[in-house]
């Protein structure tokens, strides 16, 4: 009776710590909570990320989603080929998971939903970055104009570009910029 008791202990311990290492959610814990009601959003963005990104200052707007009101800033590029946008989302970013066309990923330590669009006329790359347990950010670029050969750009290309504005938006988010 007494092997039969340990048996069992230990089986339940087996299960219970087993259970206890399952993350909560589809996402890694955040390695800091956004405020995202705080974000001046046309402000996460450095000059010299701009520079890089061949942008000029960003425009400030809103628009309303069925979540409720939304901030946005938009920064098309000088070149007039791709359009970079960061929103503000009243969400869990873990309702983009199962998206059609969607992947998980982790940008600057968050976990992200990457979301792609209409790869043969305007590719359009999102990023649903979980900010905190009820905001997302999202950041989209999308082609909206043609490379050099006449063509629209690579999916590649244009979710490359929204990697590299998603991971400044999370940096400069975390830094106190915006």
């Amino acid at each position: 009776m007494v092997r039969l008791v340990v048996v069992l202990l230990l089986v339940c311990g087996v299960v219970v710590g087993c259970g206890a290492a399952e993350p909560e959610g589809p996402f890694p814990p955040r390695p800091a909570e956004i405020d995202v009601s705080k974000l001046d959003l046309c402000s996460l963005l450095t000059p010299a990320q701009r520079a890089q990104l061949s942008v000029d200052e960003g425009e400030p707007g809103s628009v309303v989603l069925p979540e409720g009101p939304s901030r946005t800033c938009t920064w098309p590029d000088n070149d007039a080929v791709i359009s970079y946008a960061v929103q503000t989302i009243s969400e869990p970013a873990s309702t983009a998971v199962g998206a059609s066309d969607s992947s998980s990923e982790i940008i600057g330590g968050f976990g992200a939903v990457r979301v792609t669009a209409d790869a043969e006329s305007t590719p359009l790359c999102e990023f649903y970055l979980d900010a905190g347990d009820a905001d997302t950010l999202r950041v989209q670029v999308q082609a909206v104009g043609y490379g050099d050969d006449g063509k629209p750009l690579a999916m590649t290309r244009v979710c490359e570009q929204a990697r590299s504005l998603a991971g400044f938006v999370v940096g400069n988010a975390r830094a106190g910029h915006g």
